[in-house]
């Protein structure tokens, strides 16, 4: 089990890296450097959103998911010095939070929510379309979570159990090792930026790190809290970096967090005030902002 922990944990990064990469450098072609940790949690977001609109078509089964890592590997093989482009770690800070969740992952049980409809959602991903009229079951089927959909597409059939448990610590692991990578307290400049991320990384440390109580509600607050990293350092540490790609980011990453949990929906707030707030400038520069 321990293998198959480790081994998976670094298989499904190397997919969220990857997406991100891809959306980021290709789809999007942004100017603006984003680093690993960056890169794999947008990855990450851009997997989540897009797995229920494959689930429409295909099954999000073992078939593709090798298909999926099949044409990673190929775009690694011809594209080595784009892939490790981005790749500057604090290797302290990686290995230990890195090796920590998975002895979390290893050592945890499952949430209370897995028996009662978590785990039929994702069985049903996974071996058949978007199935229509579940809520005749049950209310909670028919509104599943993006979540859920994503535990489908991050896991293999031989190890599903194991597979939520790596998701579940590969989100926990990203947020958290990007929060005490960016800290710096000795620098005066942005101050307040590396205080609030000290803050925040104790907060997840003492509330977050038990991955038993990873339903729904925890990946969402974690993501909401890279939302917040995110609107602070590239829209108001970094005034340089207030442009069309980063609003795009910034909605994506809200529109994702209301998908795993509808109460979120207030979250919109925020790309709506920062649109409102830079309407001029951005009109000015890319009349994109108004799609």
């Amino acid at each position: 089990m321990m293998t198959t922990v480790f081994f998976h944990s670094l298989l499904f990064l190397f997919i969220s890296y990857s997406h991100g990469l891809l959306f980021l450098k290709k789809l999007l072609k942004t100017k603006t450097y984003h680093n690993f940790l960056e890169t794999s949690i947008i990855g990450l977001l851009i997997t989540l959103t897009i797995s229920p609109l494959i689930n429409f078509f295909i099954p999000l089964n073992d078939i593709f998911l090798m298909f999926n890592l099949l044409f990673l590997f190929i775009f690694f093989i011809f594209n080595k010095k784009f892939f490790f482009e981005r790749i500057k770690l604090n290797n302290k800070v990686f290995l230990i939070v890195f090796f920590l969740v998975i002895l979390n992952i290893y050592g945890s049980g499952f949430s209370d929510d897995l028996d009662h409809y978590h785990y039929g959602s994702i069985t049903n991903s996974d071996e058949m379309n978007l199935i229509w009229g579940n809520s005749f079951l049950h209310s909670l089927y028919g509104t599943s979570s993006i979540w859920l959909t994503g535990h489908s597409y991050f896991n293999f059939d031989y190890s599903r159990l194991i597979d939520i448990h790596v998701l579940n610590g590969l989100i926990l692991f990203l947020v958290l090792s990007l929060f005490l990578s960016e800290i710096n307290l000795s620098k005066k400049k942005n101050l307040f930026f590396n205080k609030f991320l000290f803050i925040l990384s104790i907060f997840i440390i003492i509330k977050y790190t038990r991955i038993k109580e990873f339903g729904i509600d925890r990946p969402a607050i974690l993501i909401f809290c890279f939302l917040i990293y995110y609107y602070l350092k590239f829209f108001l540490v970094s005034q340089n970096n207030r442009n069309f790609d980063n609003y795009i980011i910034l909605s994506l990453i809200s529109i994702t967090i209301i998908s795993i949990k509808i109460i979120y929906l207030p979250i919109l707030f925020l790309p709506f005030f920062v649109f409102f707030k830079q309407i001029k400038k951005n009109f000015k520069t890319n009349y994109h902002f108004l799609f």
